[in-house]
């Protein structure tokens, strides 16, 4: 009995704690990262935008892969931007979404005995569960030169009570819309006004 009402009290300490962890990842997550130059006047660069609501704010995924559909090549996103992500120095070629996850980790202690501390690592890694038909959508083709806009995807993001750090996605959803294209590019011309990708759009 009082081993159960123990581990029922540190499953609840150590949801509380990742509740706290992902706080910190929402309000963290919207930092402008650095926006690599164009490599040379042949390269080009993709813009993608994705999120996930919840209760709390939103949530940005720390990975997002695209694939070069000639070759299978999978290039991971080189700056991000609260929910836009960057893809950039691209060969000309065809382009979609791949893949998307948020991994949120950290440690729970627990004391027995009032002088023993037993630390526990612990975390989740949660993708993005992307249809064939959000992938198909996504699809771009690259020319020398261009600066594209990949889509706008959402989702809805639950916290799981367990294992830590636990959120299921649903209801991915993806639109391409001349709405979305110009507010990615106004946050490209606002946030990297001085970068030489602005004046390849």
């Amino acid at each position: 009995m009082a081993l159960t009402l123990f581990s029922h009290h540190f499953m609840r300490l150590t949801a509380i704690k990742f509740l706290v962890i992902s706080i910190l990842f929402v309000v963290l997550a919207g930092c402008v990262g650095t926006l690599p130059k164009p490599s040379d006047s042949n390269s080009s660069l993709i813009v993608l935008s994705i999120q996930a609501a919840r209760t709390l704010g939103s949530n940005y995924p720390d990975v997002v892969n695209i694939v070069r559909k000639e070759d299978g090549k999978l290039i991971k996103h080189t700056a991000k931007n609260e929910k836009y992500y960057y893809f950039a120095n691209l060969l000309p070629g065809t382009y979609q979404i791949d893949a998307a996850y948020l991994s949120i980790k950290g440690t729970s202690s627990s004391s027995t005995s009032g002088a023993v501390t037993t630390t526990f690592s612990m975390g989740s890694t949660n993708n993005f569960p992307f249809s064939d038909e959000i992938k198909n959508t996504t699809t771009v083709k690259l020319n020398a030169g261009n600066v594209v806009f990949m889509g706008d995807i959402t989702a809805e993001g639950t916290s799981k009570m367990w294992p830590p750090g636990a959120i299921e996605f649903s209801n991915v959803k993806i639109s391409k819309t001349g709405e979305g294209e110009k507010a990615a590019f106004d946050v490209l011309k606002r946030d990297y006004k001085d970068s030489l990708w602005v004046s390849r759009f």
